[in-house]
């Protein structure tokens, strides 16, 4: 029997379906209690995951997105002209940031932005749902050139995600609000707070590092732990099984685990976009927690990873 109920968090309700009668929250309660258990029955395993998360982090996260990331907070902090700015032009300069740094990059500046007063929370939720990618050094670097050996492939992940985000920052332009009026008071409150853009580039860059650390380890921990237990069930199947949970959870881990199973299948760079296409619990509560610091929608970032889902991995094999 399917039960419906409701629940309320930041004044927005969303409708939410129970299978016998069992809240969201018991489950989240068992669920929490069982993974407490398995690492406490399974130490070594669970230091194994924390490790292999940890390398991941440093050898293909930390170097292609700290340098970008504090790059595009200095800029954003720096001061700027007596005039305000159009809507156009800071879609433009957000998306652009958003692409060179690679998530969840375009998450800070866009939280930044919104706090300033410089844009709308309806802007925002926009933008939000729209600048969002992986660094390019992410996709030449670590995917075209160390998974799929080919840095053409890289570019073209490239090229087909930015032409469907393109496509769709024109579409939500013209659905946006405006840019807030006080937008040149709150600016200059800012910068009256906050007199050195590159102190405090360096400040909120280490604070998003140490969150896409954090959730890439922990996501990676568990991943492991839960793999771990499926193959003790499923057997031989239990690497296929792995990659399933780590594409879900932990998008890295899952494109190592995908060139480890399927290097040498022909079907190998269409699972490598379908896993970018998902990328991962980890990355979106890593966008999702910046968005809530800065009180920004975020229905709208759900749906367009939806779509995301079904159009970059169908173009992509088109192309190939």
């Amino acid at each position: 029997m399917t039960k419906h109920f409701r629940i309320t968090s930041n004044n927005e309700r969303f409708l939410i379906t129970g299978i016998g009668g069992i809240k969201l929250t018991t489950f989240t309660l068992w669920f929490i209690w069982g993974m407490i258990f398995l690492l406490l029955f399974q130490p070594g395993i669970a230091h194994d995951g924390a490790d292999f998360g940890l390398e991941l982090f440093g050898e293909a996260l930390l170097p292609y997105l700290l340098p970008y990331l504090i790059l595009t907070q200095w800029l954003i902090r720096l001061p700027k002209k007596e005039r305000n700015e159009g809507r156009a032009w800071l879609y433009t300069k957000t998306y652009a940031i958003s692409a060179f740094g690679g998530f969840p990059t375009g998450a800070a500046a866009i939280a930044y932005l919104t706090k300033s007063g410089t844009l709308s929370r309806k802007d925002s939720s926009l933008l939000l749902a729209v600048c969002h990618s992986p660094s390019p050094m992410f996709l030449i670097g670590f995917v075209g050139v160390e998974l799929l050996g080919k840095p053409f492939e890289g570019w073209k992940l490239l090229a087909i995600i930015h032409l469907v985000n393109l496509i769709l920052l024109i579409f939500v332009y013209f659905k946006g609000g405006h840019v807030t009026n006080n937008s040149k008071k709150r600016a200059q409150e800012t910068q009256f707070k906050s007199p050195s853009p590159l102190s405090d580039s360096l400040k909120e860059s280490s604070n998003i590092i140490l969150l896409v650390a954090t959730t890439v380890i922990f996501f990676a921990t568990i991943s492991t732990v839960l793999s771990s237990l499926i193959a003790n069930f499923m057997g031989p199947a239990a690497d296929y099984y792995a990659l399933g949970i780590f594409s879900a959870l932990e998008m890295t881990t899952a494109l190592q685990i995908a060139k480890d199973l399927f290097e040498q299948a022909s079907l190998f760079p269409y699972i490598i976009a379908a896993i970018l296409s998902l990328n991962g619990l980890s990355i979106h509560l890593q966008v999702l927690v910046i968005a809530k610091s800065a009180k920004i929608p975020i229905r709208p970032y759900i749906f367009l990873r939806f779509l995301h889902v079904l159009i970059v991995p169908f173009i992509y094999s088109l192309l190939q």
